[in-house]
């Protein structure tokens, strides 16, 4: 009987290659990405979300601000390829047409 397991097995390890060579390309694609995350609130909200995010290897960079403290404006937004918001406490007057503006681009 023939033994064909080594041609598997090289077979095996060039599909792990050619997945692994796609998912460095896939990774670096969107490690361009920055993020702005524009919150309201801090605590264990903001502490989960630094965890599970900033370490995301698809962004670049991931910068906070807090919208109750400061109006981000819309010059500022448009350094970001991308917005993650939500508030549990009141944005200052002005910060939802800014958001609003930088999703018309």
């Amino acid at each position: 009987m023939l033994d064909y397991s080594h041609i598997t097995e090289r077979i095996q390890m060039k599909n792990v290659l050619i997945f692994t060579a796609l998912l460095c390309l896939i990774t670096s694609a969107y490690a361009a990405n920055d993020l702005l995350v524009l919150h309201c609130e801090g605590g264990a909200t903001l502490v989960q979300l630094e965890n599970n995010i900033g370490t995301n290897p698809f962004y670049g960079t991931v910068d906070y601000l807090d919208g109750s403290l400061a109006l981000v404006p819309l010059a500022t937004l448009q350094n970001y390829d991308c917005v993650f918001t939500w508030n549990n406490s009141q944005y200052l007057a002005g910060q939802g047409d800014e958001l609003a503006n930088y999703v018309d681009g």
